[in-house]
């Protein structure tokens, strides 16, 4: 039973963490909102097709460098947004995943409120 538990363990703490969109991860069952950036929604969260097209865009980018990266790490918790999600900065391979993000053009800096992606 040990050995499970040791070889569960191991692989927890090497698996990539799961993309939910393009500003929320998941580590090991904690809900990270990547405090420093806006992405566009996906689902019933999006205000129109339009943001709907580009949040599918912006977590198919941020799960193609989480899948690509050799290291990724949540880094700058600052508390938790009203979801209860943690608010934390996150770097991949050591560069800014939020930065990222926004020089890729799929998402902008966070300004205290989600941006008008409908436009």
């Amino acid at each position: 039973m040990k050995l499970v538990a040791i070889v569960l363990s191991l692989f927890a703490a090497s698996s990539s963490p799961y993309v939910i969109d393009g500003d929320t991860l998941v580590f090991g069952g904690e809900h990270v909102r990547i405090s420093n950036l806006d992405a566009p929604d996906i689902g019933n969260h999006a205000r129109c097709a339009l943001e709907r097209q580009r949040g599918k865009a912006s977590r198919s980018f941020a799960l193609a460098l989480v899948r690509k990266a050799e290291n990724v790490e949540v880094i700058g918790r600052s508390g938790q947004d009203r979801y209860g999600r943690t608010l934390a900065r996150v770097q991949i391979d050591g560069k800014d995943f939020g930065n990222l993000m926004i020089n890729a053009g799929h998402g902008r800096p966070w300004r205290g409120r989600s941006s008008d992606w409908c436009s």
